[in-house]
């Protein structure tokens, strides 16, 4: 699912100005996540209403809507971690189980890994 984030625009929709929302969008790049860019104006506060928020920027995760460059840097930190901890720790788990509990050598390990 892609990220929406509310991004602070000109009158033009391709002019988007605020350090904040680059903030995010740089955030959400270095971590690889897709997200899509929603131009907002001071004047459309009601583009804003369902979010709970009265500035940019602000991104909506499906359910969760996270709003403020920290709060929302320190949400993709937690997010990730989360990411990690379900897909690589358990990658870098399984070959040290297969060693301590089922005693297998190292050529072994490598072939039940990349079957895995």
């Amino acid at each position: 699912m892609t990220i929406r984030i509310y991004d602070l625009a000109a009158l033009e929709d391709d002019r988007l100005f605020s350090p904040y929302c680059w903030r995010t969008k740089l955030a959400l790049a270095h971590k690889g996540l897709a997200f899509e860019s929603i131009p907002w104006r001071f004047t459309d506060k009601a583009a804003l209403e369902p979010t709970g928020f009265k500035t940019v920027p602000v991104i909506v995760d499906g359910e969760r809507t996270v709003g403020d460059s920290w709060k929302i840097a320190l949400y993709l930190v937690v997010l990730m971690t989360a990411f990690n901890f379900f897909s690589h720790g358990t990658q870098d788990l399984y070959p040290t189980f297969l060693r301590e509990q089922h005693k297998f050598d190292t050529h072994t390990i490598g072939t039940l890994t990349a079957i895995m």
